[in-house]
């Protein structure tokens, strides 16, 4: 087990995220979406029929 407890390695892609991420289940809106980046979450669930967080998530990416 890591001893950093807010960030782990996600599976086998190597890749580093936060342990809390935010999930589109509820429709947390763009604002919350916008505030969860700003403050560093990088592991985010988005799944069904809500495409919100996916547009936020594409707009974000695609100004980086």
């Amino acid at each position: 087990m890591s001893s950093n407890f807010t960030h782990t390695v996600l599976g086998r892609t190597g890749i580093r995220v936060h342990r809390l991420g935010l999930s589109a289940t509820y429709r947390p809106g763009k604002r919350a979406i916008y505030r969860a980046i700003d403050e560093g979450a990088n592991f985010f669930f988005a799944f069904g029929v809500d495409t919100q967080m996916r547009s936020v998530l594409r707009d974000v990416f695609r100004s980086r």
